[in-house]
């Protein structure tokens, strides 16, 4: 059971990457919303927070092949499915790791990137879509039998529909470059602080929900 084992050590790793770090930006997304700091310090505490936001990110596609390895190797699902399609379900995870590391980690700037984002959002659209079919399907043989797997997909679907959410609403970052070229004007503060207060509240409720996750695996429901 060793690969199993590594498997599973990997897949709390990447849970503890991606809830501690976002835990941390509720803190530094509040600085950002101060106004009476110059513009130098307020530039740095967005680079912070873009660092910040990669280990979610980037966590959250890995969650997925280590996911589904762990359902295979453990005897909890996914039986019936061709290794093969499992290996290229986790090769195209690990593309897209690759792709969202270099795009959003790597390059300083956003402008030029909206085909990137869509399709990030397509596939983790896609990635929730699947997620809610593996659960619809999980009553009957060979599915997942085991009633805390399935509220862990069906938590984890709800994720991937909230990214898409947060990914919808008006970007604060771009409005925030719109104060540094024009000005701050209190309109533009508080469009700034209305469009960062509406996404950390979506990040505040994907960390809970993450949280019900790591319950309800701990508990094994």
């Amino acid at each position: 059971m060793w690969k199993y084992e590594a498997l599973l050590t990997l897949h709390v790793i990447l849970v503890v990457l991606w809830l501690g770090p976002d835990l941390v930006s509720w803190y530094v997304a509040w600085l950002a919303r101060v106004p009476k700091f110059e513009w130098a310090t307020r530039l740095q505490i967005v680079e912070i927070l873009r660092v910040i936001d990669q280990f979610s990110r980037n966590s959250t596609i890995l969650l997925i092949p280590t996911g589904m390895g762990l359902l295979r190797v453990g005897g909890w699902g996914l039986q019936g499915v061709p290794v093969w399609l499992l290996w290229l379900a986790a090769c195209a995870c690990f593309v897209w790791f690759i792709a969202n590391f270099w795009f959003t980690a790597l390059q300083k700037s956003f402008h030029g990137l909206k085909g990137f984002f869509i399709s990030d959002q397509l596939l983790r659209l896609s990635v929730a879509i699947v997620a809610l079919i593996v659960l619809a399907t999980s009553f009957g043989d060979g599915g997942i039998n085991v009633a805390f797997l399935m509220i862990k997909v069906g938590l984890f679907a709800g994720i991937m529909l909230a990214a898409i959410v947060a990914f919808a609403l008006p970007n604060p970052f771009l409005i925030l470059s719109e104060i540094q070229s024009s000005g701050s004007t209190p309109e533009r503060e508080r469009r700034f602080t209305r469009s960062l207060d509406r996404i950390m509240s979506i990040v505040v409720g994907i960390n809970t929900t993450l949280i019900v996750m790591i319950i309800v695996a701990v508990a094994r429901l």
